[in-house]
C-alpha cells in the first residue's frame, strides 16, 4: 500500500515521535511511504531516514507580491495576516509555492492509496495537495483546541476526512458532540510507545544520577510530572497538589516533588513555591535528555492536565511500572487508569484531593510494578498499532474504490 503521511511538526513531542514510530512499523509491514512535514524539526533528520520526506514551508520570505498572490488565490483578508505573519497557514511565499507545487505533481504521479494526517493541523497541507485521495485524519487534540484552529484548516480537515482516529474517548465525544462528526466515521487508536528493555537497564543504572541530579537520598520519595509549562498541561495544579501533600507527610525520608520540562511558567511557578517555602521539595529542573531514569525513580508521575487527548507521558510511566494520579475530566489519561488499573482518578480537578491521594498510592520503599509495565506496553504496542491502522487504511481505500469518483478536494 502506498501512504503518504503528513505530519504536522518534527519536533521531540508526542504526536511527531508518534507518528515517526508509526512509519517504520509501517514500512516493516513491507507498505511504501511517503513523508511530508508542514515544518522541520529535531526529528527531521529521523523522518528522512526513514523514509522519502519532503518540508512543506521551507522559506520565511514572503513579501508584498507574495500577499497579491495570497488575496487571488483566497481572500484579501488573508492576505493581510500573511503579510503581518508570514508563518500562519496557507501563507506561502514564492519560493514555497513553487517547490510545493513540484512536489504536488510528484506525489500526484507517486498516486497513493490513502493521506494519513498525523493531527488535525494538516488540513492546509491537505488543501494544497488538492488530491482525489481518501484521507485518515489521526485526531490528538481535544475540542477546545480544535476550535482554536483557523477556519478554514478546521472545514478542510472536518470536510474531507473520511475517517477519524481519536486519541482517547475523550477526543471521540468531543468530535461528536461539538463538531457533529457521525460515529461510522470514529474510531479509538490510542498513541503506541516503545520502550526497550535496553532502554529500562538504562533508566535503572541512572537512579544514582537522578538522586544526585535532585539531591535525593535514597529514603526519599520521588513525585514526577512532566510536558511543557503552560497551562493546559497544568503545572499551577502540580504545585497545589505538592503543598497539600507535603504538609500531611509523615513517612520516612524526604517527599520530593519535581516537573521535568520547560515552558512559559517557569518563573511564576518557581515564585510560587518560594513565597510558600517550599523550593527545596518542589524542583523544577527543566527537560531531561533522558528522563525514563527520572520515572523510574519516582513512585508516582502526576498528570495534572486540564486539557489533553492522551498524554504519553502518562503511557511511558505506565510502561515503566509506574502509577499515574490524573483528573478524570482531563482527557486520555482517564482511559490508560481505566483500562488498565494504572492508578488513580480524582474528579473535578482537585488538586488537593490530588495532594492527599499522594500518600495513598506511594511509599517510600515502593518497587516498580513489573505487572503494569506489561499490561500497558501490551495495550500501546506500536506493532499492533500499526497492523490496525493499515487494516483500516486497506478498508477506507476499498470504500473509496467502490463508490468512485471519490469526493473531489475543493480548494478552500
Amino acid at each position: 500500500m502506498r501512504i503518504l503521511m503528513i505530519s504536522h511538526a518534527a519536533d521531540r513531542t508526542g504526536a511527531p515521535i508518534s507518528a515517526l514510530q508509526l512509519a517504520r512499523e509501517m514500512i516493516s509491514l513491507g507498505h511504501e511511504l511517503t513523508i511530508i512535514l508542514r515544518r522541520d524539526g529535531e526529528l527531521g533528520e529521523a523522518y528522512r531516514e526513514t523514509a522519502p520526506t519532503h518540508i512543506w514551508r521551507d522559506s520565511p520570505q514572503f513579501d508584498l507580491s507574495d500577499g497579491l498572490s495570497t488575496a487571488l488565490r483566497f481572500d484579501p483578508l488573508l492576505a493581510i495576516k500573511c503579510v503581518r505573519s508570514p508563518d500562519r497557514p496557507y501563507c506561502l511565499g514564492r519560493q514555497d509555492r513553487q517547490r510545493t507545487t513540484r512536489l504536488r505533481q510528484e506525489i500526484r504521479n507517486w498516486k497513493p492509496d490513502i493521506i494519513y494526517a498525523n493531527t488535525t493541523h494538516c488540513g492546509d497541507v491537505v488543501d494544497e495537495l488538492d488530491l482525489d485521495t481518501p484521507i485518515v485524519t489521526h485526531v490528538r487534540e481535544m475540542g477546545p483546541t480544535i476550535r482554536a484552529l483557523d477556519a478554514r484548516r478546521l472545514k478542510s480537515t472536518m470536510n474531507k476526512t473520511d475517517m477519524f482516529l481519536c486519541a482517547s474517548r475523550s477526543v471521540m465525544k468531543d468530535l461528536s458532540q461539538d463538531f457533529s462528526v457521525p460515529d461510522a466515521k470514529l474510531r479509538v487508536e490510542p498513541p503506541a510507545v516503545k520502550i526497550t528493555p535496553e532502554q529500562m537497564a538504562v533508566a535503572d543504572a541512572a537512579r544514582g544520577d537522578v538522586n544526585d541530579d535532585l539531591k535525593l537520598g535514597d529514603p526519599d520519595t520521588l513525585i514526577i510530572g512532566a510536558g511543557s509549562l503552560i497551562p493546559r498541561k497544568g503545572p499551577d495544579l502540580f504545585v497545589e497538589a505538592a503543598k497539600t501533600a507535603l504538609d500531611r507527610h509523615d513517612g520516612a525520608g524526604r517527599l520530593v516533588f519535581a516537573w521535568l520540562g520547560d515552558g512559559e511558567m517557569m518563573q511564576n511557578l518557581k515564585h510560587t513555591v518560594h513565597e510558600a517555602g517550599i523550593e527545596s521539595d518542589v524542583l523544577f529542573p527543566g527537560v531531561k535528555a533522558r528522563p525514563y531514569a527520572y520515572f523510574r525513580r519516582a513512585s508516582a508521575v502526576l498528570i495534572t492536565s486540564r486539557e489533553d487527548p492522551y498524554p504519553r507521558v502518562a503511557i511511558e510511566a505506565g510502561m515503566l511500572g509506574v502509577p499515574v494520579l490524573a483528573f478524570a475530566d482531563g482527557g486520555g489519561a482517564a482511559d490508560l487508569v481505566r483500562n488498565y488499573e494504572a492508578g488513580h482518578l480524582i474528579a473535578d480537578f482537585d488538586a488537593k484531593a490530588m495532594g492527599r491521594d499522594v500518600s495513598a498510592l506511594v511509599t517510600a520503599s515502593r518497587t516498580v510494578d513489573e505487572n503494569l509495565s506489561k499490561r500497558v506496553s501490551r495495550g500501546h504496542n506500536p506493532s499492533a498499532s500499526a497492523s490496525r491502522i493499515v487494516a483500516l487504511f486497506e478498508s477506507v481505500a476499498s470504500t473509496a474504490h467502490q463508490t468512485e469518483p471519490h469526493k473531489k478536494a475543493t480548494k478552500p
